[in-house]
């Protein structure tokens, strides 16, 4: 898929999982599109990117840790949570992406 198409010029806000193989926090996190995507589905848009550790996907999207919640509108970065959200897996997803469509 084409990450600028597909997230950066979608009018769907999109939350983006930067994540790598063999991070345990990157397994605990709900699965999208599991609960958050039916909750949300057709308001927020649910992306995985193995970010594979490698120095380019890290300097393209400045983050050093994995894993990396982005949340995205009209192209832009309105929200991020490195780590895993707080509150609590399902609910701590839930208030990143309320945070993220409330931000301006």
């Amino acid at each position: 898929k084409d990450f600028g198409r597909e997230v950066l010029g979608s009018p769907t806000p999109t939350v983006v999982e930067f994540w790598a193989h063999g991070c345990l926090p990157c397994i605990a996190l709900p699965r999208p599109p599991d609960r958050a995507g039916r909750e949300y589905q057709g308001r927020v848009a649910f992306w995985k990117l193995n970010a594979g550790w490698t120095a380019r996907t890290r300097r393209l999207y400045d983050f050093h840790a994995v894993p990396n919640l982005i949340f995205y509108r009209d192209g832009r970065e309105v929200a991020r949570q490195v780590g895993r959200p707080e509150g609590g897996d399902y609910e701590g997803l839930v208030q990143f992406v309320e945070a993220g469509l409330a931000a301006q």
